[in-house]
């Protein structure tokens, strides 16, 4: 806005939280394999923040317990 000053609404992406905040939504069989997997969702390019997310994967590793 600062750049090129109008009245803007902010649209967010689209997810269904409902189906993705449900509890009876389980893990898929083929990723309960004792790895930690990570879904991005995303175009490879700079600034959709691929390179953030890679340097960030040990600390949230760490921070957060696979469940079962």
């Amino acid at each position: 806005m600062r750049y090129f000053p109008a009245d803007y609404a902010v649209i967010p992406n689209g997810v269904d939280v409902d189906l993705f905040g449900c509890p009876d939504v389980r893990p898929m069989d083929e990723y309960q394999d004792g790895y930690f997997n990570v879904l991005f969702v995303g175009r490879l390019e700079k600034r959709k923040g691929l390179p953030y997310l890679l340097e960030a994967l040990p600390q949230v590793q760490r921070d957060v317990p696979m469940s079962d």
